[in-house]
């Protein structure tokens, strides 16, 4: 996906808001597109929403390849997010 680099950009950007509209736009696209979980995890971490964020990220590692790359990051984050309900 070529909006991928302008997802990550607005998450780096603290435009987490604009990140979540696109990525839902894309979703509605691309219903299959299980990365677009882990980025809207991500999103959702950037804008403090953690049971979301957990949620997606939870969705994303219960669905990804063992080879995806965003895999062991998506791993590591809830690891750290264990105690989030």
């Amino acid at each position: 996906f070529p909006f991928m680099n302008i997802i990550i950009g607005k998450i780096n950007d603290q435009k987490a808001d604009e990140a979540l509209d696109l990525i839902g736009k894309l979703m509605t696209q691309f219903p299959t597109e299980n990365t677009l979980y882990y980025y809207r995890g991500r999103a959702n971490l950037a804008a403090k929403k953690m049971p979301e964020a957990k949620a997606d990220l939870e969705k994303f590692v219960a669905a990804a390849p063992p080879t995806t790359r965003e895999l062991p990051d998506a791993k590591k984050i809830l690891e750290q997010m264990k105690d989030i309900k």
